[in-house]
């Protein structure tokens, strides 16, 4: 499943970068930083994956709201490091018999950006989503609604730190 995601996660960037499509952007990054590049984030979890989830879905924000380019790491002005922290999962609802009903997923993330030079040019630490998911009786149904709440995290995390840093730059 891991080397899916990444073989997904390298496959769709080096499509978009290279095909030149790009959405209505919104500025550039901090720095007037031109070219980025989203490095695999740090995975301190026991979730597999979710350092690709992560940053695709940041790649992706990038790509459709900033004017800044997203590049390989040799052309890259500035590059985006992150660290998925934890990674938890908590029942919400049960039935009479303690059978879980919903679940929810809950993420934290640490994020920052870095220059050409070094410099720290944008960070956030502990930055949260949650989402909730309804039990199925299928283990692999359950894995892949999961993933899938694990995914919608990423992207509106990616929204939010996108949309903050257009906002203060």
């Amino acid at each position: 499943m891991k080397k899916i995601l990444l073989l997904i996660f390298v496959l769709s960037l080096s499509f978009v970068t290279s095909c030149g499509y790009k959405f209505a952007g919104g500025g550039f990054l901090p720095g007037k930083t031109k070219f980025v590049t989203v490095k695999v984030f740090e995975n301190k979890t026991s979730e597999n994956g979710a350092e690709i989830i992560f940053a695709h879905a940041l790649s992706m924000e990038l790509m459709a709201k900033s004017d800044s380019k997203v590049v390989d790491i040799k052309t890259a002005d500035a590059y985006f490091s992150g660290v998925v922290k934890s990674i938890s999962i908590s029942t919400l609802t049960k039935t009479s018999d303690d059978a879980a009903i919903e679940r929810r997923v809950s993420a934290i993330i640490d994020l920052r950006m870095i220059g050409k030079n070094g410099d720290l040019l944008w960070f956030v630490k502990d930055f949260q989503g949650r989402e909730d998911f309804k039990v199925t009786t299928k283990n692999t149904t359950d894995m892949a609604l999961r993933t899938l709440a694990i995914t919608k995290i990423a992207e509106r995390i990616a929204q939010k730190v996108v949309g903050i840093i257009l906002e203060d730059f």
